[in-house]
């Protein structure tokens, strides 16, 4: 009776544990999703899984990486898209945190990174022309 209370216990608590690791394809849109996706911006990595960009707060710089145990993984992107409606930051990596600017991009864009390596974005919406 104290076995089976004890693995009970255990596989309770590896339930629970397991729950609360943020997986890494919580972080990923896939191929599919992309498609029809309509968030703020995405990099592709060079393991081909896509990382969605969400907007960050004035000022501040997030960091392009997934967290697959509580510690972070820098994303090598090669390539960005970015929806119609918003703008991006990307900055390249110092020991210190987001470094000198790539550059800004407005959307709709699609393009690739070439040879920085994009370390930190940070992405805001931005007020569009009215046509009519």
């Amino acid at each position: 009776m104290r076995l089976s209370s004890l693995l009970l216990s255990a596989c309770t608590v590896s339930a629970a544990l397991a729950a609360s690791i943020p997986s890494r394809a919580a972080s990923i849109a896939s191929r599919e999703e992309e498609e029809e996706w309509d968030g703020v911006a995405y990099v592709r990595g060079g393991d081909a899984a896509y990382y969605v960009l969400g907007i960050t707060p004035p000022g501040q710089a997030k960091i392009i990486a997934y967290w697959p145990t509580g510690t972070a993984w820098f994303v090598r992107p090669i390539e960005f898209a970015i929806s119609a409606g918003y703008a991006c930051y990307f900055y390249k990596e110092t020991p210190y945190g987001p470094g000198e600017r790539i550059g800004e991009f407005q959307g709709p864009i699609q393009a690739s990174f070439d040879d920085f390596f994009a370390a930190f974005y940070s992405c805001w919406r931005v007020v569009l022309d009215n046509p009519s």
